[in-house]
């Protein structure tokens, strides 16, 4: 692959095999072009390239790599978020240069109301316990 400066993507999608960062991706590559990259766990899918934000050292390779300006996080874990979030985030923001930006991707479920609309500054309310979000927005919120 080039990493030309010309080709290097200046964004980084993390969890690209998703459904809602699939989409994210898809939308930047068609605005970017080959200044996007993804992440996820089907690397021979889209072109995304495989990595594991628990995988400090082959984390930091990647972004040593690309060198992004900006990173998408749009993860969502199979199983354990609060472990995704507590340990995967702290990984990638341990390995991110302070120039590069950050965006990290929500959903409404951090609102804990049944719909919008939401404004940036509404404050984030866990859903009620043992609600289908509630692991979810409470690892999301904590984040």
């Amino acid at each position: 692959m080039d990493r030309s400066p010309a080709a290097s993507p200046q964004c980084l999608v993390l969890g690209g095999s998703g459904y809602p960062a699939g989409h994210v991706l898809q939308r930047l590559r068609h605005t970017l072009g080959p200044h996007v990259a993804g992440t996820g766990r089907h690397p021979d899918r889209d072109g995304l390239i495989a990595v594991d934000v628990m995988n400090l050292p082959r984390l930091e390779a990647l972004v040593r790599s690309l060198q992004p300006s900006v990173v998408l996080w749009v993860l969502k874990a199979d199983h354990d978020e609060a472990t995704l979030i507590d340990r995967g985030l702290a990984n990638v923001l341990a390995v991110l240069p302070p120039t590069t930006h950050f965006v990290f991707v929500s959903s409404d479920a951090v609102f804990g109301r049944a719909s919008g609309p939401y404004f940036e500054d509404d404050p984030p309310t866990a859903p009620p316990a043992g609600s289908a979000t509630a692991a979810y927005a409470t690892a999301q919120i904590r984040g």
